[in-house]
């Protein structure tokens, strides 16, 4: 399961984002740095869930500036949104693009392949 995450505030774009719940290399429960999230190179977005009925996942919110789609809509602020902690993850790690992590098929493909 994966999450999606949209912002009034965000420049048009081909895609939606998603949230990501760990890092590669960022052990679970670790609280990234903004500055982490931003070097990041690869990340997980899908959820391995929970043994008990409830979850709570808290989450940072922060703004880049990025270059939308198409390019006439020109330069504008995009979220980076991350997990704070770090959730257990499937180690399924995308590339990253300033922390953030997306896709254009509704959800991330969350299966091995």
């Amino acid at each position: 399961m994966s999450f999606n995450f949209s912002a009034p505030w965000a420049v048009q774009q081909n895609g939606l984002q998603n949230i990501v719940l760990q890092y590669k290399g960022a052990a679970v429960g670790s609280t990234p740095t903004r500055a982490q999230a931003l070097d990041s190179k690869k990340a997980s977005g899908c959820w391995a869930g929970v043994a008990s009925g409830d979850a709570t996942i808290d989450l940072r919110v922060g703004r880049v500036r990025i270059t939308g789609f198409p390019e006439s809509v020109g330069k504008g602020p995009y979220p980076v949104v991350f997990a704070a902690p770090t959730a257990s993850a499937l180690k399924i790690f995308e590339p990253t693009y300033k922390g953030g992590i997306g896709n254009q098929q509704g959800a991330l493909p969350c299966v091995a392949s």
